[in-house]
């Protein structure tokens, strides 16, 4: 059959269809992947001929961004993250489609920079997972791509080549090898943002990608400058409606947390008090839209507020009376919970917490009143109706000194 610009024109159709996520087509995981290698070999075979559609740079345009959506692909099924096998496929072919339309003459001036741009950080994305083979998969890709030969220019590609520049050694499947090359990505503006969230999403379950996001930044602890822009985009992750995911949101807190146990901003906070509080009181108020917005899903799974709680507290090493008193405040409200688990576990971690910074928590008050406190956060039965909570609240915040 002679294919005519008609006829590929509803082929075309029908295999963007075929890559569009619904809530009927989520689970066609292999028609995806399968449908992503399909447009790159139809592109391979007619992108030279004299109909063909792919002359069209609004065209062409619409299927690079196809492929985008695809590595941005996170359905979950029984299996689990299923999502990512479509992600693989769409990272490596991705990068044969750049190939392609930049062998073309008369097609690659269609890459434009902001093009460009959106695709390297669209692997670099997928290159911050915690799955192994993504990793492998987006890094071959990553290295593919920084080797082509683009009209126009990667913003610090030679700084990209230089820190990547053993590609051929590195175990792309190594996460504690390839996450110590990911952060150092951070001191660029045009990459910070990217690989901060992604490498946040990760560090939150993986040891790894944590230690290797807490070793950068003690080594960078005396550079403030960054240190601020990066407290700035944790207020933008919390804030901006497209990262609002619960599969972005607990992992991000959770790497918080972590960094905070690990003393990372201590050196900013010494020399920047005012503005690290600021910040962490943005950050509080944030969380807290968050406990409103996503009740519903937090009740579905109650554990969740564990990850809260535990950030909360670990705030409280930062002797600081206004932003002590507003966790106090915070963390006690989970006293007044529906679940009484989660009364116990922030009852649990306070009291934790309180013994750690006794010292700093209670230098102003007698040993008598402290003992009250954990006596209180240890022997209350948290199954008691909520009038009767809510006044050993009311004793605890006073015994804190809290009106």
């Amino acid at each position: 059959m002679l294919l005519t610009n008609n006829i590929i024109n509803k082929i075309l159709d029908c295999l963007f269809n075929l890559i569009t996520i619904t809530n009927k087509t989520q689970h066609l995981i292999k028609q995806r992947k399968d449908t992503l290698i399909a447009l790159c070999n139809l592109y391979e075979n007619i992108h030279f001929h004299c109909l063909s559609p792919f002359s069209n740079q609004d065209f062409v345009k619409k299927l690079i961004n196809s492929f985008l959506r695809c590595t941005r692909d996170y359905t979950n099924d029984r299996f689990g993250d299923s999502g990512r096998l479509v992600r693989e496929t769409a990272c490596a072919q991705l990068v044969r489609l750049l190939k392609l339309i930049n062998s073309n003459p008369q097609t690659k001036h269609f890459l434009t920079s902001t093009i460009l741009h959106n695709c390297l950080c669209a692997i670099l994305t997928n290159l911050c997972s915690k799955i192994d083979d993504l990793r492998m998969i987006s890094g071959k890709s990553l290295i593919e791509f920084l080797n082509i030969q683009f009209e126009q220019s990667i913003e610090h590609k030679n700084e990209l080549q230089n820190i990547f520049s053993n590609e051929d050694s590195i175990d792309w499947r190594n996460s504690q090898i390839v996450f110590s090359l990911i952060v150092q990505l951070l001191i660029y503006d045009k990459y910070r943002y990217i690989i901060w969230l992604n490498c946040l999403i990760t560090a939150g379950e993986l040891s790894n990608a944590s230690q290797a996001l807490y070793s950068y930044l003690i080594f960078h602890k005396t550079n403030n400058y960054l240190i601020n822009l990066l407290l700035n985009d944790l207020e933008k992750v919390f804030r901006e409606k497209q990262t609002l995911q619960i599969r972005i949101i607990i992992p991000c807190i959770q790497a918080c947390e972590r960094l905070l146990s690990q003393s990372t901003f201590e050196n900013y906070y010494q020399e920047n008090p005012e503005e690290f509080l600021q910040h962490w009181i943005n950050l509080i108020q944030l969380f807290e839209d968050i406990l409103i917005k996503k009740v519903d899903i937090l009740n579905n799974n109650p554990t969740l507020y564990l990850h809260f709680i535990k950030l909360y507290c670990s705030l409280l090493q930062f002797n600081n009376i206004k932003l002590r008193n507003l966790i106090f405040k915070l963390v006690t409200k989970f006293f007044l919970h529906n679940y009484p688990w989660v009364r116990r576990q922030a009852a649990q971690h306070l009291y934790d917490t309180c013994i750690m910074f006794n010292d700093d928590l209670f230098s102003d008050q007698n040993e008598e009143k402290s003992q009250q406190i954990f006596n209180l956060l240890t022997e209350t039965d948290w199954e008691q109706n909520l009038d009767q909570l809510t006044n050993i609240r009311q004793t605890l915040l006073h015994l804190f000194q809290i009106e």
